[in-house]
């Protein structure tokens, strides 16, 4: 009987060694397992940190793109108002320039008619 349980003992013994064994490798392929998702949840990560990076530059861009969209707008106002008040100008001084050549116009007649004035006045001294 002694001899029945050892055999048994050994055995048993094994097949927990055997179990041991099975769950040494599985231990093992279940490290290699957390390590490979370990090293895939760090490249996700760094991954995520690159896309965020990358938001905050587009965010960034686009914001200087508004800005410098806002102020071309703001220079395109200005650069057509001052437009407006050239031409405004230039209508105002085309009026006044053809109002002086009548005056001067008039003014030419006027001489040309004193000048006849003179010399008429002129022969009539002299005779």
């Amino acid at each position: 009987m002694m001899k029945s349980n050892k055999t048994v003992d050994e055995s048993k013994i094994q097949k927990l060694l055997a179990n041991q064994n099975l769950l040494k490798e599985e231990n093992k392929r279940l490290q290699i397992d957390l390590a490979e998702m370990k090293r895939m949840v760090e490249d996700k990560e760094s991954l995520l940190v690159a896309v965020n990076a990358a938001r905050r530059e587009d965010m960034h861009m686009t914001q200087m793109r508004m800005s410098i969209n806002r102020d071309l707008q703001n220079e395109v106002a200005v650069l057509k108002k001052n437009a407006e008040r050239r031409e405004k100008k230039i209508e105002y001084l085309t009026d006044e320039n053809a109002d002086l050549k009548y005056i001067i116009i008039d003014k030419e007649r006027d001489i040309k008619n004193l000048e006849r004035r003179v010399n008429q006045l002129s022969k009539v001294r002299d005779e």
